[in-house]
């Protein structure tokens, strides 16, 4: 089946991170037999030293086709009228150099809507919801349009959460089925070990070994307030005093930078190494990281699906987590811990619990989950289903 991808971007040195998502889809896609095509519309401000124009390459093995748009942050109104624009100069493009597509699959509502706004009516339409900032209490008024005129036009409407799910449904009116990001489980494994080396889940060093005073944890996301980044690195600090060899690797970067550093140096101060910030990563970097961590901590507020747990499960990591939306849907006790609510007290609680059960969980049982449910093989194979739904026979 040919199938245009519909992307925010592509990564590039200055994003790495810019539709990665997309892009790790499309790849599995073509992997299961689809001729796939990533087609965007990056409208990101001119002060991301973007020029106006088209770009078209090929990125690990999938054909990219896209249009430099220096919007940057304009009225509902502009908005809706240059990515209307752009989505339909996209498509004629795409026709005369590839051919049409038997469907389009956007993600993002704001992609979804201007497939509608800009007139591709002869094409089903799947929109994959993904956005942070959809509550039953609504959005800003931009991505409150864009979603429900996307809802209007999409012959498949998918999330990738059951909490995201619930708020498409209740609050937009959609019937959503849930499809979860596709997770690369080849990058994200456990370190390699020889047969005479392996470790037990229960045995008395490496990942699994149980409570240990020596523990190395890991974070990773946008250092912003949602993410939970503070609490959790000072609830890490408290704990230090009793157990000196636990550290923590913090990666991501964001506003919170600066704040998170300095509270870091007060920590270290007193318990010197114990908290570690690497800012911005590499996919492959971060991947290094977890296989050497021994076990993935995040207090975050809200996720509508949270793409770095399960990169974590895959490298075989016990997961805590504190109650966020999109993670319940895989974080059962047989993978990791959920704190009882995101306050400091139970963040506290929930991590000297964690840190005294690591040997409780099995490494190769956590990433079996991980690649059962989030492979390329397995989400292609439920998208495959959804496009058949969609498209004519």
């Amino acid at each position: 089946m040919r199938v245009l991808v519909l992307s925010r971007g592509v990564p590039c040195a200055s994003s790495p991170l810019r539709g990665v998502f997309e892009l790790d889809q499309a790849k599995a896609l073509a992997t299961a037999g689809h001729d796939v095509l990533v087609g965007y519309v990056d409208g990101r401000s001119a002060r991301r030293v973007r020029r106006f124009g088209w770009s078209h390459r090929t990125i690990d093995g999938i054909e990219t086709l896209g249009l430099d748009l220096p919007l940057g942050a304009v009225s509902p109104e502009l908005d809706h009228q240059a990515y209307r624009r752009a989505t339909g100069l996209l498509h004629r493009r795409v026709v005369k150099l590839w051919g049409s597509p038997d469907v389009i699959h956007a993600h993002f509502s704001r992609h979804a809507a201007a497939v509608a706004r800009a007139g591709v009516d002869d094409v089903p339409l799947v929109y994959t919801e993904h956005f942070s900032g959809l509550s039953l209490d609504g959005a800003d008024r931009r991505t409150e349009e864009d979603v429900r005129r996307a809802v209007r036009r999409a012959d498949a409407i998918l999330a990738v959460s059951r909490p995201l799910k619930d708020i498409m449904d209740t609050r937009y009116g959609a019937t959503c089925r849930v499809v979860p990001n596709v997770i690369d489980v080849d990058l994200f494994a456990p370190p390699q070990q020889d047969a005479d080396e392996a470790i037990s889940p229960l045995s008395d060093s490496g990942k699994g070994s149980g409570s240990r005073a020596d523990a190395h944890l890991v974070a990773a996301g946008q250092l912003v307030e949602r993410k939970g980044m503070k609490p959790l690195i000072e609830v890490v600090g408290e704990l230090a005093a009793t157990r000196p060899g636990l550290t923590l690797s913090v990666i991501g970067d964001g506003p919170q930078r600066p704040e998170l550093e300095r509270l870091a140096a007060r920590i270290n101060a007193e318990h010197p190494g114990t908290i570690m910030m690497e800012g911005l990563l590499s996919r492959s970097q971060i991947a290094e990281r977890f296989a050497r961590a021994d076990g993935f901590a995040l207090a975050s507020q809200w996720e509508t699906f949270g793409v770095v747990y399960v990169e974590a499960m895959a490298a075989g990591l016990p997961i805590l987590a504190t109650p966020c939306g999109g993670p319940s849907d895989f974080l059962t006790p047989d993978v990791g811990m959920v704190t009882r609510s995101g306050s400091k007290d139970d963040l506290r609680a929930g991590l000297g619990e964690f840190l005294d059960s690591l040997g409780s969980w099995d490494p190769a049982h956590i990433r079996q989950r991980a690649v059962d449910r989030f492979s390329p093989a397995a989400v292609a194979a439920e998208l495959t289903k959804v496009y058949e739904d969609v498209v004519p026979r």
